[in-house]
């Protein structure tokens, strides 16, 4: 999730560029595009958990690349701001 959503800029001009050509932006496309992003930073997702990262966006087999994205954002700010908790004075 993290990679995913440090890598927008990455993965939106991608999306955009294929866009552009007026195909469409199908399950298989994101799911090549992003594990392609993925392996780039050593990082690889079985099949099973695909539809996991994926299913939320999709819509009769085209994708919202836009809001996808957005929501890992979101996920990612969310964890980051995930408060530290102190372990000082437990024995």
């Amino acid at each position: 999730m993290k990679c995913i959503g440090r890598n927008r800029k990455i993965l939106i001009s991608s999306f955009k560029d294929i866009a552009s050509t007026g195909k469409p932006i199908t399950v298989d496309v994101v799911k090549g595009i992003v594990d392609q992003v993925l392996r780039s930073n050593n990082l690889k997702v079985d099949e099973g958990f695909w539809p996991y990262l994926l299913k939320f966006a999709e819509k009769d087999g085209i994708v919202d690349y836009k809001f996808m994205l957005e929501v890992f954002r979101e996920r990612t700010q969310a964890l980051n701001k995930h408060p530290k908790v102190s372990v000082i004075g437990t024995q």
